[in-house]
């Protein structure tokens, strides 16, 4: 309880400076109580605004408003920092207790069951066919919205250039579900609580400090190694060990993290990799039912999707329908011929005009049969024919 916040309420302020006494409006233009105020801070050990200067009703005979403004700033300053506190408490108590929750390993069918333990967002442990069929696995319950969110990245998640694959599927992906969460700020000391692998590996180019997407490259450096929590700190200096889920927290919460994620000096921000295969996410879809969806687009120069390519549903097998398409279909069909927008009114997608005019076919998937999206493959990209693919994140409610 060593770091509650301390104030100092100092009276009689008029006693000490005539300016003050003559006109109490005066206190903190007063070079007088700056010295004053600079004293009694040095005497406590605390910082000049926890000292809050007042003057007292002695002799007055009728409510001077220029006293009450002192006594409420002092009220307003104290119970900012009384605010501000206990946020930070109940932050580090929520902090410790996902982290003593991920190491216990118990499970839950999904993150509503888990919010109605614990409504904190952080990583959790599910088992949504009762373990009667996949293992369980980690996710991301985000607590916020009701129901919770939960969101399966992939690696593939980028505007992604298809170029020099002509033949039909002969360009392919399989998505692999794993991605990063925080799992809060942790202070670091030396010996260090997680090991650096700073000049010890590619990703990690040039100095930490001025690095570009500096957690996204010290997840890729900790993910080659098949390490499981990495952490970023001083704004990009990074760290990882395949023991750091046992030792990352040795030092206790921290409340010095910057917000953006890269930590701050001798503060940590701590992520866990967190993956799970294409059955175990299907298992998730089945158990929260009808509210899930996954984005899919193609844009497309002189390149077909029907007859070269497609996106694999979770067992596989190629969709008969591209997203926003009707899954009845006969063929691959996209979002535009079901207003009748299709660039050729006799295609089903506006890529199948198949002209020299960049178009795209784009929109969610939400028949939850099919999800997640297991591979993509596209094709007719030779020869000056190009295109992009974008899949997103599955995201589920529940």
């Amino acid at each position: 309880m060593d770091d509650i916040p301390v104030h100092v309420i100092l009276t009689k302020v008029d006693k000490v400076s005539e300016d003050v006494a003559d006109d109490p409006s005066l206190v903190f233009h007063s070079p007088v109580i700056e010295k004053k105020v600079k004293e009694i801070g040095d005497a406590f050990g605390i910082q000049s605004n926890h000292v809050q200067p007042v003057k007292n009703y002695e002799s007055e005979t009728s409510i001077d408003p220029r006293l009450d403004i002192l006594a409420f700033n002092a009220l307003k300053q104290m119970t900012g920092s009384a605010e501000d506190y206990i946020e930070d408490q109940l932050r580090i108590d929520n902090m410790e207790t996902n982290t003593k929750i991920s190491k216990l390993n118990i499970t839950l069918p999904s993150c509503t069951e888990w919010k109605r333990f614990n409504s904190t967002s952080g990583v959790y442990w599910v088992d949504p066919d009762g373990g009667g069929g996949v293992a369980a696995f980690e996710v991301y319950c985000d607590m916020s919205t009701t129901p919770p969110t939960v969101t399966f990245h992939h690696d593939y998640e980028d505007r992604t250039h298809v170029n020099g694959h002509d033949g039909a599927y002969s360009y392919s992906k399989s998505l692999a579900y794993k991605n990063y969460h925080s799992i809060g700020c942790w202070t670091d000391s030396n010996p260090r609580a997680i090991a650096t692998l700073e000049g010890s590996d590619s990703n990690l180019d040039g100095a930490y400090s001025t690095r570009s997407n500096p957690i996204y490259k010290c997840y890729l450096a900790a993910k080659s190694r098949g390490y499981t929590y990495f952490a970023v700190q001083a704004g990009g200096w990074c760290a990882s060990t395949a023991t750091a889920g046992d030792t990352y927290d040795k030092y206790g919460p921290s409340g010095a993290c910057n917000s953006d994620g890269e930590g701050g000096g001798m503060a940590s921000e701590v992520y866990k990799i967190v993956e799970a295969s294409v059955d175990q996410v299907a298992a998730y879809v089945d158990y929260v039912g009808t509210s899930c969806s996954q984005y899919i687009k193609y844009e497309c120069y002189h390149s077909l999707i029907n007859g070269y390519g497609g996106w694999y549903d979770r067992h596989g097998q190629k969709a008969p329908f591209w997203g926003g398409g009707d899954p009845d279909g006969t063929s691959i069909n996209c979002a535009c011929a079901q207003d009748g927008s299709c660039a050729d009114s006799s295609k089903e997608c506006n890529c199948d005009k198949n002209d020299n005019v960049w178009r795209s076919d784009e929109g969610y998937i939400t028949e939850s049969s099919y999800l997640p999206i297991s591979m993509i493959k596209f094709g007719d990209t030779g020869g000056g024919e190009e295109g992009y693919h974008t899949v997103g994140p599955l995201t589920c409610y529940g």
